[in-house]
């Protein structure tokens, strides 16, 4: 079937109920989709769906127009056919095409918001370091433990306003839980390889480049399992967003319902894991309260502890802020979106992050200067990203039929 008529001949003596004869060609393409449905005289009736790539002038039409006149609708005997209500054509107005752009402009704006806060995020945690370069761990499990305190404040908040409500509340756990355990290792993960790198920079100056070599392929190799990590973690968010709308009958839950939860057992599960993840950062289990005791000194920049902690506490809580408003942003950007979208707006905070590290920034000393084929390097992620954002998907450029009892 390669294309359609506009007029509709319906019944006779030679054709069975709900029989349907098109004439006057219509390209398949402008029909998005076929709906069955029953007339109000009981026979099967059809819906024609136009695609939405209307003009905006034939949208204004169709939507005055609302259904084909009862006048071209005939019998095959030739006598008159009664109105079909049954038969209309998708109407799409101004008003739609209102919506759509007032979604696209959110979209763009949570994003700019998102690369402006993952910048942010990433040049704070490496300027946290320096006061805290002995006891990384300890930042991680501050900011870890912060957050719980921090989301729980707002969810309550959000649920005596009635925004957050019994049933967001009651969704299953068990998604939660595999979100906490991909958060705490990927944030275990990351954080580690991050630091070591942090830590090597911070105390020879060194540029990047030196940095990673320094580091060693082990931290490198880790870094990017931290990235599979939150990959899996940013998709699983997106089905718990949609599967969420539809248990709650086309309402979304609120995104500090999915924060706090996922928080939660992100600390449960690193509370689990001390014994690995300790060892993991270079610090004996034994000796681990000792440690945190000593971190917290620093942090608070007091005590005989305190040497060499200038910049405490204001660089690891201006880091701690920073990196929530940083998850904020992004976990609303992958519900107004996708989960692929979250992912290019973090992904193009990187090369500018690489960027401002070779400014003269407090407490850094001298700048890192840019590795060898940066700008190379920048450009063409920064094309891929472009490019694959704004390349419509195939499907949108086919055309689709869908029926429905």
């Amino acid at each position: 079937m390669t294309s359609l008529s506009r007029k509709i001949l319906v019944g006779g003596a030679n054709s069975s109920p709900g029989d349907v004869r098109f004439r006057q060609r219509r390209s398949l393409a402008e029909i998005s989709e076929v709906r069955y449905v029953r007339s109000s005289f009981g026979r099967p009736g059809i819906v024609l769906r136009q695609r939405r790539q209307w003009r905006r002038g034939a949208a204004e039409k169709a939507s005055h127009s609302g259904a084909w006149e009862s006048s071209r609708v005939e019998r095959l005997d030739g006598e008159k056919a009664g109105p079909l209500p049954s038969y209309a054509v998708g109407e799409f107005t101004a008003e739609d095409d209102r919506k759509m752009m007032n979604r696209a402009a959110k979209v763009v704006a949570a994003a700019a918001v998102t690369v402006v806060m993952g910048v942010g995020n990433r040049v704070l945690y490496k300027l946290a370091l320096v006061p805290l370069k002995q006891y990384p761990f300890f930042l991680a499990q501050l900011a870890t433990f912060g957050y719980v305190l921090v989301y729980f404040s707002i969810l309550s908040i959000r649920y005596h306003a009635g925004i957050v409500t019994d049933e967001m509340l009651s969704m299953p756990k068990t998604p939660f839980l595999v979100v906490g355990l991909l958060e705490a290792l990927g944030a275990a993960t990351g954080m580690a390889a991050g630091a070591t790198g942090v830590v090597i920079t911070v105390a020879s100056g060194s540029g990047a480049g030196n940095s990673l070599k320094e580091a060693g392929i082990f931290w490198s190799l880790l870094m990017i399992v931290s990235f599979l990590f939150q990959a899996a973690d940013t998709v699983l968010k997106e089905v718990i967003f949609l599967d969420a709308t539809r248990k709650l009958k086309g309402r979304s839950v609120d995104l500090f319902v999915v924060n706090s939860f996922g928080s939660a057992y992100q600390a449960l599960f690193i509370c689990l894991l001390l014994p690995f993840l300790s060892k993991l950062w270079g610090v004996p289990f034994s000796q681990l309260p000792n440690y945190l005791k000593e971190g917290a000194a620093c942090f608070l920049n007091v005590g005989s502890l305190s040497s060499g902690c200038d910049g405490a506490p204001l660089l690891p809580v201006l880091f701690i802020i920073v990196n929530m408003g940083f998850n904020i942003s992004l976990l609303y950007l992958l519900k107004i979106s996708s989960a692929v979208v979250s992912c290019l707006a973090s992904t193009f905070s990187v090369p500018i992050s690489i960027y401002v590290f070779t400014l003269p920034l407090p407490y850094l000393g001298v700048a890192s200067s840019l590795p060898t084929g940066f700008l190379a390097g920048a450009l063409i992620l920064i094309t891929g990203l472009l490019v694959y954002a704004w390349t419509p998907s195939t499907g949108s450029s086919g055309a689709s039929l869908t029926a429905s009892t």
